[in-house]
């Protein structure tokens, strides 16, 4: 019996490894596969017909697939209409996502109390001088036309159609959304005598 039971695991050792792995062609076949299912939904993103354009992304954002969430949300932050980039804008912001935020202050801007206030709002000073922090955001309030806080009900984003308007530590920063899928701008900051820039990065 034990000469038997090392007969049959010696066996099992000596099978090609091809019936346990997949071959180059098994492996070629999947991304072409991929590729031309990622194709088939960038021609409904690019449909000439704008209403049917419009329908295939708001679809996609709420398909609940990921790839194709970020795919139809890339393909609206990087749209030249504007209706197109709001709406990419609200099913983003809905989906209560955690931003990273970048300040940077005014060219000879000196703020005294610059790691102090990165410090108590829970962000870091990077190397660069620049203040990192992330929030997550909360959900979207009809009464109050706002994303709120994930904390409690108060007010942290709005959105508009030429706009994002964010407060960061208590004060509102405008931002719009750039050609490299950012939402950049300025606001106020404790003791700086000048707008503090801002950053955040949204499309891939």
């Amino acid at each position: 019996m034990i000469f038997r039971s090392a007969l049959c695991i010696a066996l099992l050792h000596t099978l090609p490894a091809s019936s346990q792995s997949l071959s180059a062609a098994d492996v070629l076949a999947q991304v072409d596969q991929k590729v031309a299912r990622a194709n088939e939904y960038q021609q409904l993103l690019n449909d000439p017909d704008p209403a049917r354009s419009m329908a295939a992304m708001e679809i996609m954002l709420g398909s609940g697939d990921a790839t194709l969430e970020r795919m139809a949300l890339d393909y609206g932050l990087y749209s030249p209409n504007p209706v197109v980039r709001r709406t990419a804008l609200d099913a983003f912001f809905s989906a209560q996502p955690t931003l990273g935020i970048y300040l940077t202050q005014a060219e000879g801007e000196k703020n005294r109390k610059w790691d102090y206030h990165a410090t108590r709002g829970k962000g870091s000073v990077l190397e660069d001088g620049r203040i990192f922090y992330s929030t997550q955001i909360g959900k979207y309030k009809e009464d109050k036309n706002c994303y709120t806080r994930f904390e409690n009900d108060d007010c942290r984003v709005r959105v508009s159609d030429t706009e994002v308007g964010i407060t960061i530590w208590g004060n509102w920063h405008s931002l719009t959304l750039n050609d490299q899928g950012q939402l950049v701008g300025s606001g106020a900051f404790p003791h700086s005598n000048k707008p503090v820039k801002t950053s955040i990065q949204i499309g891939n």
